[in-house]
């Protein structure tokens, strides 16, 4: 039951990942279902993620490295982690 539901924390956790990503590339506009869904995305990865970018570097000052570095190892902890979960 523990493992079902830390699971289920790290599939939202990579679905809101997924989902700031996506709606980067969408305008800005105050009250747009785009934004509204990249606010919640960055309050839930924003986190998790600005304290690992204080240590990794981006690449040229453009490829964020930390947000590759943070996708891949929740990729490595679902698979670990939600193994037989469901």
């Amino acid at each position: 039951m523990i493992t079902t539901a830390i699971c289920l924390v790290l599939l939202l956790f990579q679905t809101a990942f997924l989902l700031k990503i996506v709606t980067i590339y969408f305008p800005y506009r105050e009250g747009s279902l785009a934004t509204t869904i990249r606010n919640v995305s960055e309050a839930i990865v924003n986190p998790v993620l600005l304290p690992v970018r204080q240590f990794v570097p981006t690449v040229g000052g453009v490829f964020p490295v930390a947000d590759l570095l943070v996708l891949i190892l929740v990729g490595v902890l679902i698979q670990i982690v939600c193994r037989g979960a469901f």
